[in-house]
């Protein structure tokens, strides 16, 4: 019997005016390589009970789970299973025999639909019914549909495959190719303006009076060539955090670091963010999120990021992937990341770390 069939319920989506989308109401779950997928606990026996009439009656014998390894996954000693490869992990039991593997396709059943939600996954994605309207369907690798497509979206890393008609609607293949091309001509405009900076630096570092200020004030000196005197380098640089941060479910993961390097470099952020947005690789850290009148600032992170605040104020929204939190009270310090139900999750921060 298998456990893992559909994709799992989550909360729907808020939107920044205050709706609800409810596409936005599944996920299904993926783990990455090398994490504990499965815990084992021993069967405990029952105790004797006692019926109404004063009977004693003994409990039934329990057996103790076996657990077979599938593809994908190893055991770890005899109480945890770990993953050897990203995927999705896949359940069936039989008995009180288990077998666990990982997927790197997902099958849908049904239609996507409302009562499905929109469909986001790591790898092949296989619908054997239709794409009804406004849902969207997107895959790092393969697509392949059955049915018809009307009115949406469906959107792959490879190619796609649909077995029915089409119908005012948005299909794009190979878009990994695209973003990773855009990229790295963002990338080459980033390295030409860095070549400037760098021989701009070297001039000043060679200059008596540079050599004789304190590190700080090397800093600044840093700050101010590569920002109020390089203002269309750092455009660039913000253009390509931006865009790592909307499509890193799409590129490899040596995109997103650079991205992260690149914002720690020239966007370190201030102890206060009030209003606007604040987009990032995998990791925020903010004094004080947003302002006591409920000023509406948000931040946008990966899926695999984790967000600190120390203060935040109503009206600071979060994003994560396609997961979103907004706080309607002051909070902090807490510190929130996606958990392994696809939810965002909050716990406390003690202090500033």
């Amino acid at each position: 019997m298998s456990r893992n069939k559909h994709s799992c319920e989550a909360e729907p989506k808020e939107l920044a005016d205050g709706t609800v989308d409810y596409r936005e109401s599944s996920f299904i779950p993926t783990v990455g390589e090398g994490v504990p997928i499965a815990k084992i606990t021993q069967a405990v026996p029952g105790t004797p009970g006692i019926t109404v009439k004063g009977e004693q009656r003994l409990p039934k014998p329990v057996k103790g789970i076996v657990i077979r390894a599938g593809k994908g996954v190893r055991m770890l000693g005899q109480e945890e299973v770990i993953s050897l490869m990203s995927g999705r992990p896949h359940v069936q039991k039989r008995g009180n025999r288990v077998k666990i593997d990982l997927l790197k396709q997902y099958e849908h059943d049904g239609d996507v639909n409302l009562k499905s939600g929109n469909m986001y996954f790591d790898g092949d994605i296989h619908i054997k019914g239709n794409v009804d309207d406004a849902m969207k369907v997107e895959a790092k690798e393969d697509v392949a549909i059955d049915r018809s497509v009307s009115k949406a979206a469906v959107q792959s890393g490879h190619c796609i495959e649909v077995k029915g008609n089409v119908f005012s609607s948005t299909l794009s293949s190979g878009k990994s190719n695209m973003i990773v091309s855009e990229l790295t001509d963002t990338l080459q405009e980033i390295v030409i303006h860095l070549e400037h900076v760098q021989k701009s630096l070297h001039f000043l570092l060679n200059e008596a009076k540079i050599r004789k200020l304190e590190v700080s004030q090397t800093w600044d000196v840093f700050r101010l060539i590569t920002g109020k005197k390089n203002a269309p380098m750092i455009s660039e640089i913000k253009q390509f955090i931006q865009k790592t941060a909307r499509c890193h479910n799409l590129i490899d993961e040596e995109w997103s670091g650079l991205s992260m390097h690149l914002y720690k470099l020239f966007f370190t952020l201030p102890p206060y963010v009030k209003g606007g947005s604040v987009y990032a690789g995998t990791f925020i850290k903010v004094k004080e999120a947003g302002s006591e009148s409920g000023l509406k600032t948000k931040f946008d992170i990966q899926a695999i990021g984790r967000i600190e605040f120390l203060k935040v104020h109503p009206e600071v929204s979060v994003q994560f992937g396609m997961k979103q939190l907004t706080f309607y009270h002051e909070e902090g310090p807490v510190c929130l990341f996606v958990g392994e139900d696809g939810l965002i999750k909050k716990a406390s921060l003690t202090g500033d770390r």
